[in-house]
């Protein structure tokens, strides 16, 4: 999918893993977007203790993701009314976690969304999702 036509303008949040941050920085550069904030979510067990995930180094107790922006935004843009540091449970292997969506829609409502490589348990209403696992499930 050519990322750099999906959108005139608009904001793209892009996960990335600690060893890939410069790989990330690029791929944004290069489809268009400028690098305007960074997250993190916080990874929480059941019993709200510090998730304990392999590192190259160090346990990683959490994920990143960049916030780019293509083009003039502030239209549809809602400026400091969410944090970027989310504090969330992990669910399975590589499933997000459900309140980026409330992120996402809080810093640009009534925005059109697409979600490029979705699983079936990302599928929701208000989000156009794409992804090769999808192929039995309808949005």
């Amino acid at each position: 999918m050519p990322i750099e036509v999906v959108q005139e303008r608009g904001i793209l949040v892009l996960w990335f893993v600690n060893q890939k941050k410069d790989l990330a920085r690029e791929f944004l550069r290069v489809h268009g977007y400028d690098e305007v904030e960074k997250g993190e979510w916080i990874k929480l067990t059941a019993n709200l203790k510090l998730h304990k995930g392999s590192g190259m180094y160090a346990a990683h107790n959490n994920e990143s993701f960049l916030i780019g922006k293509k083009g003039n935004v502030s239209d549809i843009m809602k400026y400091h009314v969410t944090d970027n540091v989310l504090f969330a449970k992990t669910g399975k292997h590589s499933e997000k976690l459900e309140c980026i969506y409330d992120f996402i829609q809080s810093m640009a409502p009534d925005c059109l969304n697409l979600e490029v490589f979705a699983r079936p348990n990302n599928v929701r209403p208000g989000f156009t999702s794409f992804g090769n696992q999808l192929r039995a499930v309808m949005s």
